[in-house]
């Protein structure tokens, strides 16, 4: 599989949050932690209609 170095700032909180929140999974799972990364951000892919909508109605 061909991979590739995402970089993205976020705020504190947040970074902390999905970091906290991938260790469990790894954790729980004995999945990699790049796949646990991964699969969370397919989860956002998915959710992509719903994220517009939210970033929409915030405006």
């Amino acid at each position: 599989m061909k991979t590739t170095t995402v970089s993205v700032r976020l705020p504190a909180e947040l970074a902390e949050e999905f970091a906290k929140e991938m260790r469990r999974l790894h954790f729980v799972t004995g999945a990699s932690k790049g796949a646990v990364a991964a699969a969370m951000l397919r989860a956002a892919i998915d959710q992509a209609g719903a994220i517009e909508a939210q970033l929409v109605g915030e405006r």
